[in-house]
């Protein structure tokens, strides 16, 4: 049987790879995001049946909610090279709002029960951050099974899926506190340390996780894949072990942590995080050269391919759907660079080429439905000039100058 086409249009492209297996982006599965919503649920209504009053928990639903948007906005400007599946956002918000908040809160109370009996220090330094890390981070090794590892081709990509299930954690925690507010000087004081202070700390921590699963995902070996995953989770604990014991002691040992660990370990990981997003641009410029050579996009359309603030100005004033085929296209492009990035750079396998070749026709497709849009777009920009690959680059079989393959 034919591959299935994709309904975009008619490449123009008189070369198709030979029967390439179409692999469409997978979506997140339904039976996850419904365990995940019912465990949300399900602290939602314990938040509701332990609060203080409606009105309480209305308040401290929007204080919470201020809390999630300022960071997931973060993310999303992190994510703008190849932005994420919408779904795959909100599974992952959902994980850790339910699936992490849930079982972290049983695991909690057997170790309470049965181990630490009623020490809540260690309860809090010790318990909290096993059970919370362990289950926020195990969102990642979720994403890296089957057609999902797609999606996780970068360091920004494990960061903004840490991110965004520690995001989900910290709302929820932040709604079971605030709910239960007993006058307006004890929220104040909550939305100072947990929003104004506190509003990046579960990101932060599951942070450090995504860290040692990026560096597996590097390694060819299971025992290092293992060992970096493992040490990742060790770093995470130890931070959140931290500002868990030092919020348990006295508000000066809390402050003092905050500006000694917290602070330069926001700093550090930020330039990181930053830093990667520059790199995938760097990525995708030095690809386009040899997109043109191969004829997927012309000199002048990889002139403002190659900066997000070309594309977001030669797109600014489109009709949505129009706006909607361009942002496909450019996104379809990005993830071609990156895909032959992480051939070049030694981790070629079977599936991958099939994958590079069948983003290469899906490319073409998407070129050939919105090249009445696309054509405006190049008037001005500088010309990239058309570069052939190294001999030892990866080409499925039939590629060759304005031949795409």
């Amino acid at each position: 049987m034919p591959p299935p086409r994709w309904e975009f249009g008619e490449s123009p492209w008189p070369y198709r790879p030979a029967q390439v297996r179409m692999v469409r982006r997978a979506g997140a599965p339904l039976a996850g995001i419904i365990l995940a919503a019912i465990g949300a649920a399900l602290v939602v209504f314990l938040a509701l049946s332990g609060a203080t009053s409606l009105g309480t928990f209305l308040g401290g639903a929007v204080l919470a909610t201020v809390g999630a948007v300022v960071v997931i906005a973060c993310y999303l400007w992190l994510d703008r090279w190849e932005p994420e599946p919408a779904g795959y956002l909100v599974w992952a918000f959902l994980w850790g709002g339910g699936v992490a908040t849930v079982g972290a809160m049983l695991i909690e109370h057997g170790l309470s029960t049965f181990v630490f009996g009623q020490v809540d220090v260690l309860s809090a330094a010790v318990g909290a951050p096993l059970a919370e890390e362990g289950l926020k981070g195990a969102f990642l090794l979720v994403m890296l099974s089957g057609l999902r590892r797609r999606e996780m081709t970068s360091l920004t990509d494990t960061l903004v899926y840490a991110g965004m299930s520690g995001i989900g954690f910290a709302f929820v925690e932040n709604l079971l506190y605030f709910s239960t507010s007993e006058s307006l000087g004890q929220t104040t004081f909550m939305f100072f340390a947990r929003i104004l202070m506190g509003a990046f700390a579960h990101p932060l921590f599951t942070t450090l996780t995504a860290l040692g699963v990026h560096a597996s995902m590097r390694q060819r070996y299971g025992g290092a894949k293992v060992t970096l995953v493992l040490l990742g989770y060790a770093g995470a604990v130890l931070l959140h072990a931290l500002w868990n014991f030092s919020s348990s002691i006295s508000i000066i040992a809390y402050v003092a942590t905050y500006l000694v660990v917290m602070v330069p370990a926001f700093v550090v990981l930020s330039r990181q995080a930053i830093r990667s997003r520059r790199l995938e641009g760097m990525v995708v410029r030095r690809e386009l050269p040899e997109m043109v050579w191969t004829g997927l996009i012309s000199p002048e359309e990889a002139g403002w391919l190659g900066s997000l603030r070309t594309r977001a100005a030669r797109t600014r004033g489109l009709p949505r759907e129009e706006a909607r085929a361009v942002a496909q296209f450019a996104d379809a492009v990005t993830e071609l660079a990156f895909v032959r990035d992480r051939i070049k750079r030694g981790w070629s396998t079977p599936e991958l080429q099939a994958h590079q070749a069948e983003l290469a026709v899906f490319v073409a497709d998407l070129h050939a439905a919105a090249a009445p849009v696309i054509a405006p777009l190049t008037g001005g920009m500088p010309v990239v000039r058309p570069q052939a690959p190294p001999p030892d680059a990866p080409l499925p079989f039939g590629a060759g100058p304005g031949r795409p393959y």
